[in-house]
């Protein structure tokens, strides 16, 4: 007989799913370094919904940094990091550096804080492995407690996903995960990335490996194969293509792994895709990661769809209290200021999670060079 979810019970259930990060008690003050796109579009409107403060921003490119502070109603622009710094460190409380740099500028901008401080960085954690560990490095010398933005995690669409995970709605194992991303990427608005090897894998693939990470923890791949390359309509970027697979041999060699990805479909909207599959033995979740179909048109909203057994091909959507952006920009920011105030013990995306993600990205790029399976050790 099977167990799977009826209809009736799914409807029950929605109400109580969780889509929502738990939030600090109280706001700690935000000191912003970066003013660049990221930061308007996502950073400072999440910030906006839960009513956390940005006390100053700092940007090499005072322009960029003024037009934000005006747009966001930031107080203080600041005409140096150290003169940030400065400021941030007269603050009767703890405080939160919010770094949204590329990079490769981040190890320097850690070596400038003051012992002892809390800071969000924006992904990746380095553009190598050999940069991510100079970063927990330098986190561990100077005691700085950091959480990296893999903000993926906390887009309501997937917190619900968990929940429902947790809850068992799928069955008892999971036999399938997929993502699936054919769209248009307007990478050349970001002209730093013409100089990143392996540029799909580490800032975007990146996302989708640190998701599937999380889903399911503890577990961690046994092995990674990879095939990243470059378009030939797009020359000066290094790979926008992407198709990976991760295995699981130690806890469960049936489970399948898939990444997907093609960021030249310059056909429109109705043949792209952009989703993340989940499949278990009772039932199957789709998340359709909308802002990808058209970059950047909230037109295309988010969603989450979900089957059981029981309901015999019959799909109910979930109703999501928000996008992936800004929403998901709560979560890491929300992480570390209750990680600061004590009211946990621990910062999710903390540098140790993170550097493991970024194991598991150099693992795809041996595996893309050597055209061969890699054996992952985390």
């Amino acid at each position: 007989m099977s167990s799977s979810f009826t209809l009736d019970q799914i409807q029950a259930l929605i109400p109580t799913l969780n889509q929502i990060p738990l939030l600090p008690t109280c706001s700690l003050p935000i000191f912003s370094i970066g003013a660049g796109s990221i930061v308007n579009s996502s950073h400072l409107p999440a910030y906006q919904l839960v009513k956390f403060q940005v006390h100053g921003i700092y940007d090499p490119n005072q322009d960029a940094a003024k037009k934000t502070a005006e747009k966001f109603h930031i107080p203080t622009v600041f005409n140096s990091l150290n003169e940030l710094i400065l400021s941030a460190e007269k603050e009767p409380t703890k405080v939160i550096y919010d770094i949204a740099t590329p990079a490769t500028e981040i190890s320097n901008i850690l070596k400038q804080l003051p012992n002892n401080s809390f800071a969000l960085v924006q992904k990746p954690m380095g553009e190598t492995l050999e940069q991510a560990r100079e970063i927990r490095r330098l986190c561990k010398e100077k005691n700085l407690h950091i959480g990296i933005n893999f903000q993926l995690r906390y887009a309501p669409q997937m917190l619900a996903a968990k929940d429902l995970l947790k809850r068992g709605v799928l069955g008892k194992k999971l036999t399938t995960i997929e993502i699936h991303v054919n769209t248009h990427t307007p990478f050349e608005n970001w002209k730093f990335l013409e100089k990143v090897t392996h540029m799909e894998l580490t800032y975007h693939s990146i996302h989708y490996i640190d998701l599937i990470r999380d889903i399911l923890s503890p577990w961690e791949p046994t092995s990674v194969q990879c095939h990243s390359c470059k378009h030939i309509n797009q020359p000066n970027l290094d790979t926008v293509r992407t198709h990976l697979s991760l295995t699981y041999g130690n806890n469960d060699p049936q489970l399948f792994v898939t990444i997907h990805t093609n960021h030249f479909h310059i056909w429109g909207i109705q043949y792209a895709n952009s989703y993340l599959k989940i499949e278990g033995t009772e039932g199957v979740l789709r998340a359709q990661m909308g802002l990808q179909l058209e970059y950047g048109d909230q037109r295309d909203q988010d969603r989450l769809e979900l089957c059981t057994n029981e309901m015999r091909g019959e799909w109910i959507e979930i109703p999501l209290e928000g996008n992936r952006f800004p929403n998901s920009f709560v979560g890491p920011m929300a992480s570390i200021m209750r990680m600061a105030q004590g009211e946990s013990k621990e910062i999710l995306t903390s540098e140790d999670d993170a550097l493991k993600t970024m194991t598991v990205v150099e693992a795809a790029y041996r595996s893309t060079l050597n055209r061969t399976k890699i054996e992952y050790d985390s």
